[in-house]
């Protein structure tokens, strides 16, 4: 465990296609399947923010 406390909260900003609950996660939320949520991490790549862009203007 880090003893720097001023690195906390900086991996939620972030999607990892190689952890399964971040995936499961983004799967859930939006109603898609495995394979389109590691196709949006890879499209929009791992921020946060921009896959949930990607999706949303897909979806419409």
């Amino acid at each position: 465990m880090s003893d720097d406390k001023s690195k906390r909260g900086v991996d939620s900003r972030f999607v990892s296609g190689s952890e399964e609950y971040e995936v499961e996660y983004l799967m859930k939320k939006h109603g898609i399947s495995k394979a389109e949520a590691l196709a949006a991490i890879k499209a929009a790549g791992p921020g946060r923010e921009k896959i949930e862009a990607y999706l949303a203007a897909k979806k419409v």
